[in-house]
């Protein structure tokens, strides 16, 4: 018997989501709040000092430096 990570429900051995320690209840209520956030299109990190950060982790051409 294995207990959710979430809500410390009791995992039934046969729901997918075994294997992360969520109950069907748990991953469903993920899943939707996931379908929400892609069919906003709305950016989660909106931190300018993180897209700079983005930015020089970019590949660069050896060139670029010339």
């Amino acid at each position: 018997m294995r207990i959710c990570r979430i809500c410390g429900g009791v995992i039934a051995a046969d729901t997918p989501a075994r294997a992360l320690g969520l109950c069907s209840e748990c991953e469903e209520r993920i899943l939707e709040r996931a379908e929400d956030l892609l069919e906003t299109r709305e950016p989660v990190v909106s931190d300018p000092d993180w897209e700079a950060h983005l930015e020089r982790q970019t590949p660069r051409s050896r060139w670029e430096d010339f």
